[in-house]
């Protein structure tokens, strides 16, 4: 049979169907019994996916079960795929004569009808001998997946924060593949404007265990702007008493939406250096936020924008603070009506400065700005008692031009083998006097 294409599959399509086959083969190969039922998944993006099939256990599941579950699973996948197959072993008898088989279901998405191929074998020391090529069944099965199925949805999240959460499970797996299954917890950042970012947590410290690293992620991720889109965490773990298995977690939010998802991918090793997908990811809980709505206070005496720009100052006067290692001289940073931004360091004694001087040279300089700014803020290092606990802590005084009052916000944070940790989100310390005052008419 060629495998140029076959009715109702282009040439792509062809081709994986006959990759299933093969990979049909191998686990014929392995399973003297028979082996579980799979869906393999060719996305348009080129990417391949594996499913394992247990419609019960590991240990009960039944090739039937299997195959029922695949087309269930099947009949909800998105618009992002480009060929499905479906792949089972059985018993073929032509000619009078019975043998086994590896049968394989394949459909392109959008076409007609999809296709069914046999590939016969009989078992010979131990291995699997091909009998003849590869067999057409039927060039006219009913599609796997139907244009009018409902598509899985995941609990709060939209579509493309759905999809950037799947992505990430895909990323984890590949960790594992590549020899990590314990792998280094990382985290995903799409951004409002499509954009997207991977972070990864970890330390010197030799201590260090995936737990503190994904509480490690979780601080970092306060750190996360307006401008995010959708945030998920991810981080692997073998299955207790399961040389050949393990999970990738995801933990998926949307910034807005009322609590995340969690999730869990279960694989098996395939081979040295590939993974089978067991059914789709598991929701384990919809938990808090990621990234808490106090995150992004609204104040008063700020717009929207203003109030970024703040949560901003807050952030460069982190990096300061960590680039310092002792603390940091103070600044202010403008923000003009024409979207334009600016830094300016304030040292009040070139040979001895002080914080104490960079703070009162920063606000006798903002007392003369003109009214082509929106906003300002004074930044400096310091520490903040709370609730009987000292620490360290970035401060940032920000004004709205015109405005009765400004804010004073505190970010409270650790340093810990040369770096910073976030400590909760920003504390309002008060409402300040304004720090550029109004200015007298002439």
């Amino acid at each position: 049979m060629s495998s140029d294409g076959i009715a109702n599959l282009d040439p792509l399509a062809t081709g994986f169907a006959f990759d299933a086959i093969d990979l049909g083969m191998q686990y014929a190969e392995l399973e003297a019994n028979g082996f579980v039922p799979f869906a393999t998944i060719l996305g348009k993006d080129g990417s391949k996916q594996v499913w394992k099939l247990f419609d019960h256990d590991l240990d009960n599941s039944t090739v039937e079960g299997g195959v029922a579950l695949g087309r269930q699973r099947l009949r909800e996948i998105d618009e992002s795929a480009h060929c499905v197959t479906l792949v089972y072993d059985g018993y073929f008898t032509g000619d009078g004569e019975r043998t086994e088989a590896v049968f394989v279901e394949a459909y392109e998405l959008g076409r007609p009808a999809g296709v069914h191929l046999c590939q016969r074998y009989e078992r010979h020391d131990g291995g699997v001998n091909l009998i003849g090529n590869p067999l057409l069944c039927d060039d006219q099965t009913q599609p796997m997946v139907p244009p009018d199925r409902s598509v899985r949805q995941l609990p709060n999240l939209g579509a493309q924060a759905q999809q950037v959460t799947l992505d990430a499970i895909e990323r984890g797996i590949e960790h594992v593949e590549a020899g990590e299954p314990d792998f280094t917890p990382f985290a995903t950042i799409l951004g409002s404007d499509g954009s997207r970012e991977v972070w990864r947590f970890t330390d010197d410290d030799p201590d260090f265990r995936v737990g503190d690293a994904i509480a490690l992620g979780r601080e970092r991720l306060l750190s996360v702007d307006r401008a995010a889109h959708c945030v998920t965490l991810v981080w692997g773990g073998a299955l207790p008493d399961e040389d050949n298995a393990g999970v990738v977690f995801a933990e998926g939010y949307e910034l807005g939406r009322p609590a995340g998802v969690l999730l869990a991918q279960q694989y098996e090793w395939l081979d040295h250096d590939r993974v089978v997908r067991i059914g789709d990811p598991l929701v384990l809980e919809e938990p808090e936020p990621l990234v808490p709505a106090d995150r992004f206070g609204e104040f008063d005496n700020l717009d929207a924008q203003s109030g970024d720009f703040v949560f901003e100052a807050i952030d460069v006067a982190l990096e300061h603070a960590g680039e310092s290692g002792h603390g940091f001289l103070p600044f202010v940073t403008v923000l003009g009506r024409d979207g334009s931004k600016e830094i300016s360091q304030l040292v009040d004694d070139e040979d001895h400065p002080t914080i104490e001087g960079g703070v009162a040279l920063g606000r006798q300089r903002l007392r003369e700005i003109d009214e082509s700014a929106q906003c300002v803020t004074l930044c400096w290092d310091g520490y903040l008692t709370l609730e009987g606990s000292r620490t360290d802590a970035v401060f940032v005084e920000g004004y709205e031009l015109g405005r009765p009052a400004g804010v004073l916000l505190a970010q409270r944070y650790e340093r810990h083998n040369g770096g910073l940790d976030r400590i909760d989100v920003p504390v309002l310390c008060e409402e300040p006097q304004p720090l550029v005052p109004p200015k007298e008419p002439r």
